[in-house]
């Protein structure tokens, strides 16, 4: 089933029926396909066809699913794009996916307005997304938006430039694709390492992702909600927070910004039955006074909160039980679980109230299989042992490519079952899958193995003026490769004094070749991130050579 013959079914099924929440705001399935349908006749009318790529670059809003499911509709190949990149990296994802047209809202257009180097008869349209919003908000909102008119300026740059409205008005019909197998969806991925590749999925992918994951929530709430505040240009996003409940037949409650004031609101109200996101939500929902203060005061509505899945990154033991706490005094009985995936399979495993929280990632979803190789890449491994996770799945992504048009992807072993390198390393125990680090994070120290994480975990529990470390390998004569670390303290401290109070302290702690080479202080503010909060390591392992040269 494409994505598209997934809102026909729920508009037949149930054409009344809301499919997504959008502030004060609701649209049913009905209403969705209607829209969807607009946008494939007006794509179509504009010489769009299948195959061609179309950049989407749309915060979580009504219209980010119209513009998905009506470009899946007609063979297209929705290209999702981050609303709050800059006009350099933009350009660079538009030329390397040779997207033919871009459908944006106000928030990215000064970003769309400054791209360069670009083809001046490319589609440009213009989507709104202040509709539906409290009041408050949208004066806010149209305020930064609307003081400087920048449409007039994009259309002096490029031929085909429209406003929503104007874009919408075709006439006629478009055939819809019944191909689930064609290229549906392009992520970007590879962010951590300082490089872009693509990663393309199809929307069979999709369809199976959405199976293995309600399998484990089985007997499903008779209301399927979910909330939708993770981002459609991340795999998690849009795998789990957007086509899911629309793929049960429930529906999405849409946020478009990353606002711990709206979240707040939503959670006092009615927190939805699922809830996706990154470690970052949890913590920093822990910090926001007002949140603390309705959740002591009982003032939280969790009386129909499930789930709550998280991934992306590591989930402090510390923070998952406190936000649990907050959930059964305040009505429910749900809670929150780390689980696993990648943008080329997403998810892969999560954890239950069953299977136990304690270091695991969780159980790998009904589809995987899951095998760990030796460093080598050429031998499995047994239960328990480390190595490289590498999984084959029908929810895995067709290919992926990177700037110079290489392609990679999944690649058969001796039995013909295509399996993918995920460069993650971790174990399998009692059905459990267990993450160590990415294979990056694994410094290898006169051939002996060094885990980066082991080391942060030391500096940052051993060193009281420690508030964070960043451990990277960099390279070193007699050993081949050392430990670099970077820390953020409250007081910064000499380079030289600095790395022996790190070696006195790693001396009680580590083995000799594991004791950091180098280190440096460093402010939080200079760790530079991707959009999703994860540590840009590449940046980091360069910043290091320039220091120790």
């Amino acid at each position: 089933m494409t994505l598209y013959e997934t809102i026909v079914r729920n508009a037949n099924d149930n054409p009344s029926g809301i499919v997504a929440k959008y502030f004060d705001k609701s649209w049913t399935n009905k209403e969705l396909l209607n829209e969807a349908d607009k946008v494939a006749v007006a794509l179509v009318q504009k010489g769009i066809a299948k195959g061609d790529r179309v950049g989407i670059c749309l915060p979580n809003s009504l219209y980010l699913l119209a513009v998905l499911y009506g470009v899946n509709k007609i063979g297209a190949v929705a290209v999702m794009l981050n609303p709050k990149s800059p006009s350099s990296e933009m350009a660079r994802q538009l030329k390397m996916t040779e997207c033919k047209a871009m459908l944006f809202s106000r928030i990215a257009i000064d970003s769309v307005v400054g791209i360069d180097g670009l083809d001046e008869d490319m589609l440009l349209v213009c989507v709104p997304i202040l509709s539906g919003m409290p009041l408050h908000i949208k004066a806010v909102l149209m305020w930064r938006l609307f003081k400087n008119k920048k449409i007039s300026a994009l259309k002096k740059k490029f031929k085909n430039v429209y406003t929503y409205n104007e874009f919408i008005h075709a006439q006629g019909k478009a055939e819809a694709s019944d191909d689930d197998l064609a290229d549906a969806v392009v992520i970007f991925s590879g962010g951590t390492g300082g490089t872009f590749k693509a990663v393309v999925h199809s929307s069979l992918s999709f369809e199976k992702s959405a199976i293995y994951c309600l399998e484990t929530e089985m007997p499903l709430p008779k209301e399927f909600s979910m909330l939708g505040i993770l981002p459609a240009f991340h795999i998690f996003g849009l795998t789990v927070a957007i086509h899911l409940p629309v793929y049960a037949e429930g529906y999405v409650v849409l946020v478009p910004v990353f606002n711990m004031g709206i979240l707040t609101k939503i959670i006092k109200k009615d927190c939805p039955a699922f809830f996706p996101g990154v470690p970052t939500i949890f913590e920093r929902l822990l910090k926001y006074k007002p949140f603390i203060k309705a959740a002591n005061a009982g003032k939280l509505n969790f009386s129909k909160f499930r789930h709550g899945f998280v991934g992306g990154d590591s989930l402090a033991t510390e923070i998952r039980d406190e936000f649990n706490e907050i959930i059964k005094k305040n009505g429910g009985n749900g809670y929150i679980s780390m689980g696993y995936g990648m943008s080329e399979c997403c998810p892969i495993s999560i954890n239950n109230r069953e299977s136990g929280f304690e270091e695991s990632i969780g159980i790998p979803f009904g589809d995987m299989i899951i095998k760990i190789l030796d460093e080598n890449g050429d031998g499995e491994l047994s239960e328990g042992e480390v190595g490289e996770i590498t999984i084959a799945s029908e929810h895995i992504m067709s290919y992926g490519f990177d700037e110079a048009g290489n392609k990679t992807g999944p690649v058969a072993d001796s039995d013909g079952v295509s399996f993918l390198r995920t460069g993650d390393v971790g174990y399998i125990k009692n059905g459990c899958l267990y993450y160590k680090c990415r294979q990056r994070r694994i410094i290898k120290v006169s051939g002996n193995t060094v885990f980066a994480s082991s080391i942060e975990k030391i500096l940052v529990d051993n060193i009281d003026m420690v508030k964070a470390a960043y451990v990277v390998p960099v390279p070193n004569e007699t050993r081949g490769y050392g430990a670099f670390a970077f820390v953020a303290m409250d007081e910064k401290v000499e380079n030289g004094e600095l790395l022996k109070n790190i070696r006195a302290v790693c001396k009680d702690h580590l083995i000799p070749y594991a004791i950091p080479v180098g280190a440096t202080c460093i402010d939080e503010s200079e760790i530079e991130r991707t959009a999703l909060g994860k540590v840009v390591w590449g940046k980091l392992e360069n910043k290091a050579k320039e220091i120790m040269n």
